[in-house]
């Protein structure tokens, strides 16, 4: 039996994380990996009845598993 997995979004901001299906935000045929990273964070923005502006410092990621993370930039040193 082989299960397709539901790509998840994960959102991380100074006020928490957030994980959501992307089928929350997405429309037919959608593929995760073919979105610009601007128009996921609008979905995601309307998704949570938030300003996009907030988003705007934070990068889009997309691992290998399929799944969306939203964060700001890691600093490191």
């Amino acid at each position: 039996m082989d299960a397709q997995m539901t790509p998840m979004i994960q959102l991380v901001t100074r006020e928490g994380d957030r994980t959501f299906a992307f089928s929350e935000i997405a429309t037919d045929n959608d593929d995760p990996a073919t979105i610009s990273d601007e128009e996921i964070k609008q979905r995601v923005a309307r998704y949570l009845d938030q300003d996009v502006n907030q988003y705007e410092s934070l990068i889009v990621t997309r691992p290998r598993t399929g799944n969306i993370l939203i964060a700001p930039k890691p600093v490191y040193g």
